[in-house]
Parts: structure tokens; sequence; C-alpha cells
């Protein structure tokens, strides 16, 4: 029964019921002695009663109320009156962050701002060791001058033992706390949270293991609805949302919101992973990231996330016909768009070229870019080409919802580079996208064109731009070569790639930097992201050829075009000398450096027998490269998996995390400027028994997975196509799986041969085929290994792996997949027939 108005509590004298919701009666009251509003919540009898639960409430409530942030919600006092025991609080007048996406439709910018505040309340939290565990978008207030407040910290590890009121009534909100059971314990009790907002390891239950990462996968769900306006993990009932929360992955922002920035689902897409570990370690790391969101959008790139369905607004100007207005109509919009009649602006340029969509990228208000935009739209025009500039469009909003449809329906992009458009964070993340739409579709074109500027491009532009000819405008004289140039381009139809045999016969190895074979995965940008924030400890993980070499070298491309100083240290060269002790080991490492630096030092000049080997090595590192670089360097050491069963190993790798340590104790220590980028496919854990001495369970975690079907389908476009349609891209995925070095190298078979699918088909699995050095390679391995055998005629045969160790040394081979080793099958249907013929 709701308390009446007017009631008194102590000191709290009732006004009227706010609202009622699963951590109990919320009242607006006014303290009396203070003479001010608070809001008043009525803790559940059942917690009153017990001594045990209320003696933690108090503990960890006064914790909770020493959080002194702007954007929480602060906690005034505790009490008791009348056999009621209660809370107080700072009363909010304002909207719920619900309100304001769904009801106010808020744009995309403002809703992140408040979700910064946020994740800057929740690093205040963490830091005291206090975790919401029911963060969700009604226990997010926005005040009136625009200030999130984040309500209820510490409450919900709480009130977790509460069992589920059944009562009716209204509540606060319309997704109410929920309890699950969590009967695996040996203390029963009940985990809290809120359905569509919970963390996998709350959805099952596991108490022992919500941690501050409970809080970001939860603030990830909060940044998905604010781009998207719906949940991550939606469906007809409870049960079938927490399936989805534990086993699914959320669908990509751009199925809802097809402008909001691709950075953001990135930043999301790791919130939400489902192991903690792969997730943001930390709600800081978050911060910097909308930080650096925020200020993209501020320089023109936001969106708004309220999106209309796509509307094709693309025309073609001709002679006497208008140009398409923001709304994309035209003064005649019944006309026939046809190809004009005009003259081209120099001889030798077919009329009838098909028509392509172009679009036309530059700084605005610089007089020689705006030139130059005139002369190619007018020209381009001419000769029938659908041309594409954002003059029409103020920059914001509007410029947003356009720019990616059109870049994403663009044949070609021509980005126009002068000295001040080549440092426009604009001009960066049109080409930006521009590069992530043909890396994903095959096109569009990029075609810069240089005005008047023959300098070195930024980093961000030079990583996209650097492979593909610059055409070159310096003043009017140029106009009539640059124009014949472009249209020639353009009239050219784009032929088939012309297969370099030399390049694909690397696909077993790294994948050439300036390779068109090269497929960007997720785990990309999530790499160079980690190197570009100089990250302590970048881990990579994946099985035997799945691309983790290539990867590291475009995160080491990247870092040098930064001016970074990098060191790769491939541990497969070390021979049988340098892995006797490991005195001679870490010289031998230190010898590398030195002569990939070219530091003043030799490492025999700074190794002493009085101290230790680690010693030795450490002082090389910090008082000699560290100090003579005098800035980051990227140390990525590829194979590492060779390190591992090495008797002093576990040495090395303590001496790792010890680096790590020491620089998460201390920034200013010299181990700040060093980032360790790891590359292995073993479960290290096998061979690293303290967990407190491994770099393995630290540092920002990735994996490699396999080429999805839609990036099967963009590697066979770069080939020219010998799979002929979807349906043998698909079939041809069921044969090789997603296993990157044999989808590269089948296709490339296919090509060079001219076979057809069904012939390739019936050669894949013969040992003269064309996996054949491929498959016998296999079988001489197995070979080696007797017991090893054996178990893969056990998964051979539908039993699965005998023991973790087995499927752990099958799984990093790439021969299976699976989650555990129960569940160990065969990777694709070409091992499988394979070995099924010569193992059985």
């Amino acid at each position: 029964m709701a308390i009446a108005a007017g009631t008194l509590l102590g000191r709290y004298e009732i006004r009227s019921q706010i609202g009622v919701g699963g951590m109990g009666e919320v009242y607006l009251a006014k303290d009396t002695k203070l003479e001010r509003t608070v809001a008043l919540k009525i803790l559940p009898a059942e917690l009153a009663t017990d001594q045990d639960r209320m003696r933690r409430f108090v503990q960890e409530a006064k914790a909770a109320a020493a959080l002194n942030h702007p954007n929480i919600a602060h906690i005034y006092d505790i009490g008791e009156a009348e056999g009621t025991n209660f809370m107080t609080m700072e009363f909010i007048d304002g909207d719920t962050l619900r309100e304001k996406i769904h009801r106010d439709k808020a744009e995309l910018r403002k809703l992140l701002e408040y979700l910064t505040q946020v994740a800057r309340a929740l690093a205040k939290a963490h830091a005291a060791g206090i975790v919401h565990r029911d963060l969700k978008p009604d226990n997010i207030m926005i005040t009136g001058d625009g200030f999130a407040k984040v309500l209820d910290f510490g409450l919900a590890k709480l009130i977790e033992p509460q069992q589920q009121s059944s009562s009716g009534g209204d509540t606060i909100s319309d997704t109410p706390t929920l309890l699950i059971s969590a009967p695996q314990h040996s203390t029963p009790g009940m985990v809290l949270g809120t359905i569509g907002y919970m963390s996998p390891e709350q959805a099952q239950g596991k108490v022992k293991k919500i941690d501050h990462r409970s809080d970001i996968f939860s603030f990830g769900c909060l940044l998905y609805e604010a781009a998207t306006m719906h949940r991550p993990f939606e469906a007809d009932s409870a049960i079938d949302t927490l399936h989805k929360i534990v086993y699914e992955p959320a669908p990509p922002i751009r199925d809802f919101n097809p402008v909001a920035p691709p950075s953001l689902q990135r930043i999301v897409r790791r919130c939400l992973a489902k192991d903690p570990e792969q997730r943001f370690q930390n709600i800081r790391d978050v911060v910097l990231e909308l930080e650096d969101l925020l200020h993209e959008v501020d320089s023109g790139l936001g969106a708004n996330h309220h999106v209309s369905s796509a509307h094709d607004r693309w025309t073609v100007s001709t002679e006497g016909a208008s140009t398409a207005t923001a709304h994309g109509g035209a003064s005649q919009p019944n006309q026939r768009q046809t190809k004009t009649t005009l003259e081209p602006h120099s001889g030798g340029i077919a009329r009838d070229t098909e028509a392509l969509r172009v679009a036309l990228f530059h700084k605005r208000n610089e007089q020689s870019d705006e030139r130059v935009v005139g002369l190619l739209r007018e020209e381009l025009t001419n000769h029938g080409h659908k041309v594409f500039t954002d003059h029409h469009l103020g920059i914001g909003v509007e410029w947003a919802r356009e720019i990616e449809q059109k870049i994403r329906t663009s044949d070609v992009v021509v980005p126009l580079l002068s000295a001040a458009s080549a440092m426009s964070e604009m001009l960066a993340y049109e080409v930006e996208l521009a590069h992530e739409a043909q890396q994903r579709q095959g096109k569009p074109r990029i075609l810069p064109v240089r005005i008047n500027f023959e300098g070195a491009l930024p980093e961000s532009l030079a990583g996209i731009l650097s492979p593909f000819r610059n055409y070159v405008w310096n003043g009017p004289q140029d106009d009539s070569a640059l124009v014949t140039g472009l249209l020639n381009s353009l009239q050219t139809p784009r032929a088939p790639e012309v297969v370099d045999a030399q390049e694909i016969k690397q696909t077993s190895g790294a994948v050439p930097l300036d390779s068109n074979f090269y497929i960007v995965r997720d785990t990309d940008e999530d790499f160079l992201q980690a190197i570009k924030r100089r990250d302590s400890i970048v881990l990579v993980k994946g099985a035997r050829q799945m691309g983790k070499t290539s990867l590291l070298a475009r995160g080491l491309q990247q870092a040098r075009v930064a001016g970074a100083a990098v060191v790769l240290t491939d541990f497969q060269k070390l021979n049988a000398a340098h892995l006797e002790s490991i005195d001679n080991f870490f010289l031998a490492l230190s010898e590398m450096i030195y002569d990939q630096l070219n530091v003043d030092t030799e490492p025999e000049d700074t190794w002493s027998p009085r101290r230790g080997p680690s010693i030795n090595f450490e002082r090389y590192i910090r008082r000699v490269v560290l100090k003579q670089i005098g800035g980051p360097l990227v140390w990525a050491m590829d194979e590492v998996d060779r390190l591992l069963t090495c008797q002093f190993g576990s040495e090395v790798f303590g001496l790792f995390r010890s680096w790590h340590n020491e620089r998460s104790l201390d920034p200013a220590s010299p181990w700040e400027y060093l980032t360790l980028a790891i590359v292995y496919a073993t479960e290290p854990h096998l061979f690293i028994t303290d967990p407190n001495q491994s770099p393995f369970n630290v540092g920002t975690k990735l994996e490699l997975r396999d080429f999805t079907v839609e990036q099967v389908a963009e590697l066979n476009d770069r080939y020219g196509s010998p799979l002929k349609d979807q349906t043998e891209v698909s079939r041809y995925c069921r044969l090789v799986g997603g296993h990157p070095y044999l989808v590269h190298s089948g296709i490339f078979e296919i090509k060079k041969r001219g076979l057809s699918l069904s012939v390739f088909e019936a050669l894949a699995d013969q040992d003269e085929g064309p996996f054949g050095d491929h498959l016998r390679r296999i079988l001489v391995l197995l070979a080696r290994d007797p017991a090893l055998t054996e178990v893969m005629r056990e998964v051979l045969r539908g039993n699965g792996c005998p023991t973790t160790d087995s499927f752990y040394r099958l799984h990093s081979t790439g021969l299976v997949s699976g989650h555990s080793a129960r569940e160990a099958k065969l990777r694709c249907p070409l091992y499988a027939n394979y070995l099924q013929r010569h193992l059985s």
C-alpha cells in the first residue's frame, strides 16, 4: 500500500509516490531539516528483516554514498522510521534516457553526449569497486540543462537475493528489474538485472563472475539502443531474449541506422562481446573512444539516429535540366534522364559511355578546390555521368544522412586533395567510407586528384590512397588533361584483375601490404585501434594460416606512418642454439632489436654476468632502446607458440607481464612507450601455470575468425568472379568453410586453370588436386605424432577429442573446430573427406 502524502518518516515528509520498481517504492519527499526535495526509496521488507543483508546493505551503501561525481545521483541518507527502512537520494527533475530516445527522438549526437557522461560516472564507481549491475535507460535521468545522472549505484548488488515480486501496480519502467535464479552456487541467491540489458554472465546466473565488465556490456546495450531505437537483444519471450543475450550476436547497427558512424559499430561490438575477456577491460577506454567519436560528429561527421528509408536522389544534369534539391526532387521530376549531346571537353572520349555514379569530395570554400569541382561536375555531367556533390547540403545531420548512401551506391569516388583538404577530417572520413565500401562490395573505385599539392598525406589518407594513381591539377593549364584522364578512366570498364601468380603464392604467408586480395575483417579495425591507442599488450590469436601475420604487418605499417619505432621478431627464425638457455635467448632478442632499430649501443656492451639474464635484457630495453628512441615503440612478436614449450618460457612471459603491471601502476614509467603485439595459436594456459606470470590474460585480446560468405564473395569479385554467382559461392564455402588460406588458394586455382566449380569439387580432396600439397603436409604432421593421429581418428568417428589438451593442439593447427573437446569436429568437408580416406 502506498504511503499517504503528508506522512513523516523521520525528518522526511512524503509528498507523492513517483513509482514502483524492482528496487522498491519511490516517493517525492521533503527533507524538513535541510529544506530540500529528495527522492525517498522504501527498501523491500525482506531486505529489512535479514540482519546480515542489512549489514551488507549499509556497508556498501556507504561506499556508494561516497561517490562524488556530477553524473551520479547522490545518496544522502539511510534511515528507519516506524518500522520502515528507506534511503534518500538526490531528486532529479528531468526525463529518463528512455524518454529521450523513444519519445523525443533526440539526435544521436546529443545521446552520445549523455552516454559519455554515463561512462564517466561508471568509471568513477568502478574505481571505487562498485558495480551497478542494473544499468538501463530508466536508471539514467537527463536534467533540463543536459546533465546525465545515473541512479541506484550500489543497490543492484545489495538487493540481489530479493525474490521477484508478483504484485501488480505501475512501475517506473516498462523494462522492470528481474531476478534470475542461480541454483548452481553454494549460497542460494538471485541475480538482479533487466531483460534486454543483462550481460551473458548475469543471464546465466553466474553471480561470482559478475564484475565491472558486466556494466560495460549493459552500457553497450544503451549505445546500441541510442543508435537504433531498438534493444540489441529482442525476442517474444524473456527466455528467448536471454538465449539471444548468451548465444547470438546483436544485429549490426547499420541494419537499423545505415548512417550511424562506423566507429560506433566497432565500439558497441566490443562492449557486447559475449566473453568478458573480449570486451573493453576498463570503462575509461570507452570514454576515450566516445570522446573521439564526438569529435568526429562535431566536425560534421555525425548522424541522426532517426533515419528514414534510403531514397535514391542521384540525378543527371542535362542541358536545361535542374539539379537535385536537398529533398531529392528536381524542378522537372518527371523528365526522363538522358545523356547530353554536348561535345566532350577533349577529343577522343566516346559519348555513349555507360553512365556511372561519380561522387566528388573536396574542402568547401577553398578557391582552387571549388574551381576544380565545378569543372569536373560540368564535364562529367555533360558526358552523361551522374555526379554527386554535397553543395546542396548543410554540414551536419542532413549531410550525414546522405553521405554514406551516396558513397555506397557510387561507382567512382573522386577525392580532391589540396593542402587544405588533405588536413580535413571530413574528407578523410569520406575517403574512409569509400574504402570500407570498396573492401566490402568491390566498389566504388577511388580516383584521387591532387590540386596544386605535392606534400605527404596524413596517416588517415595515406594508408588508403597511397596505392592509387593520383591525377594532377596545378592550374587552368591542366584542365583539359585532368578531364581527359578522368573520362578515360571512367570510359574504360574496370578490367578483371590480372592475377599475379607470384603474389598469390604468397597467400600461404603474409599477404603483401599493397595486395588487392587482402580481405578486411572486423578484427582488423580492433587491432589497428589498439595499436593507435598504444595499448600495453595486444594479443592476436588464430589457428594456423588464419592471416595473423598479414594483420600484424598492417598494424606495424600504421605504427610506422604514425611515427612510432617498430620491431618485428619472428620466433620461427630462432635456431636451436638461441633456445638452449634463457641467456642465449635474451641476447639473441636484443641483437635482433639492435639490428632493426640501429641504436648506438650493442647488447654485449651492457651485458654483465653478475646480473641475471632477465635483468640484463630488461636493462637493455629500458636504458638503451626506449631511452635512445625517445618515443613510442611497437614490438611485434610472431609465432610465439614456439617459446611456450621452452623450459624458460614462463620466465620470459612473466617478464613481459611485469612490464605491463609496472605501466599500469606508474603511467610515467618508460614502459608507457612500449606496445607488445603478440601473435599466437596455442592455448597459453596449457604451458603457463601461474596466471599472474602470464601476459595472455591481460591487455587487449583479439581472435581471428574465418571468412564469412560475404567476404568470400568479395574475394571472388576481386579475382574476376571465377565463381559465377552467389549459389556457387555458397557451394564453395560449404566445401572449404571460411578457412582464409583455402578460400584464397582455391579461388586462385579455379581462376588460373579455368575450372568449373563442379570439376574443382571433384578434384579438391585428391592427392594431386589443387590442395594436394596442403593436404599432404597435414598427413605428414599427423604421422609424426601417432597419439595425435589416433585422436584425429576419434574425431572422424564423431566422438570428439578425448582430452582438452588434444583438442587445443588440433584446434591450433586449424584442423578442427568447436568450443570444447566433446564438440570437436573437422573444420570443413575438404579435410573430413581427405582424412577419412587416408586414416580410416
